[in-house]
């Protein structure tokens, strides 16, 4: 009886010790975009500001992962409208190029005149504030691809 117990209360201390550890997500690397807590520039057109970092998200209703966030500020006076359609290098290799055409990688937002739009990792809502970075944790059959790049092809601010 005492060798049950003993084996239950380990194999629950087990359990319980895997748990704990499934909690305390690590943000993964990503190669070629850093993980930062700060916004990085990549490039401004005809007044419109777009800053990018890769942070770990998130929450109840959505699986720990990295998402790379942008933000977007209109640094004019006046209401413009930029457009892109997004380049996902995962691995290493151009995982959307020959399906660009697509709309789901097309993307628009309308901003008014000094309106800063952010993604912050909450929300799956707005896929024009996010790029999926990749899964913390792997379960069995999930892919493990990872961003490793990014580009806004066919940028425009009208």
């Amino acid at each position: 009886m005492k060798k049950l117990l003993l084996s239950g209360f380990l194999l629950f201390s087990l359990i319980g010790a895997a748990m704990n550890e499934s909690r305390n997500y690590s943000i993964v690397p990503v190669d070629g975009i850093e993980v930062s807590e700060n916004w990085t520039e990549y490039t401004t057109v005809d007044g419109i500001k777009i800053e990018y970092k890769m942070t770990l998200c998130g929450g109840e209703k959505m699986r720990a992962q990295n998402q790379l966030l942008f933000r977007f500020t209109n640094t004019t006076d006046q209401e413009l409208t930029i457009s892109w359609i997004t380049k996902e290098f995962r691995n290493g290799e151009c995982w959307n190029c020959n399906r660009l055409d697509n709309p789901e990688y097309a993307h628009s937002l309308t901003i008014a005149g000094g309106q800063v739009l952010a993604g912050d990792g909450t929300s799956q809502e707005n896929n024009d504030l996010f790029i999926f970075g990749n899964f913390i944790i792997h379960v069995h059959g999930m892919t493990e691809q990872t961003l490793t790049n990014f580009e806004f092809a066919d940028l425009s601010v009208r």
